[in-house]
């Protein structure tokens, strides 16, 4: 199949049409990049002062720049992006706005976070009932481990690779 100019069409991407707002960062951008890798649109939620990986190096050509960032890069790549700062009630309507016409919402924050902003699943799903919420933690949203940060030295020894190196 040829467009009007004689060009090949190009082949429908398995999620185009699909919006996801990202609120994650880090190593949880993976999620919302492998979503726009697959043709989703997704829209990334950044702190005034730019994600973390945008002051992460190393960096293109070795020219120190939030934009050159190759951890930035690597994991928001087929991302839009926006600035907003989540204290500020406004931004949260704005968030919310966004929720509401989104199909998926990936986020990384600690338990309760988001709720605590207005931005959890209970709040957004009212006005979205088919949202689909991810939220990537290390410990999940309840139990035990759920308020621990996921350290790679704490993965270690959880999963038992610690005790296979002796003391």
């Amino acid at each position: 199949m040829t467009t009007h100019d004689g060009l090949p069409a190009r082949a429908k991407m398995a999620l185009e049409g699909l919006r996801v707002l990202d609120l994650s960062e880090g190593t949880a951008d993976l999620c919302a990049r492998l979503l726009g890798d697959l043709g989703a649109d997704v829209i990334k939620v950044e702190p005034p002062e730019g994600d973390f990986l945008r002051h992460r190096g190393p960096y293109a050509h070795n020219l120190t720049h939030e934009e050159r960032s190759l951890a930035w890069l690597a994991f928001n790549t087929n991302k839009r992006s926006i600035t907003l700062d989540l204290a500020d009630p406004s931004h949260r309507a704005f968030v919310q706005g966004l929720a509401s016409q989104a199909d998926v919402l990936v986020e990384s924050a600690a338990p309760e976070h988001l709720a605590d902003l207005g931005l959890g699943y209970e709040e957004l799903s009212q006005e979205n009932p088919a949202l689909v919420y991810v939220s990537l933690t290390p410990f999940g949203q309840s139990g035990p481990y759920s308020q621990h940060t996921g350290t790679e030295l704490r993965a270690q020894a959880l999963g038992g690779l610690l005790a296979t190196q002796g003391d």
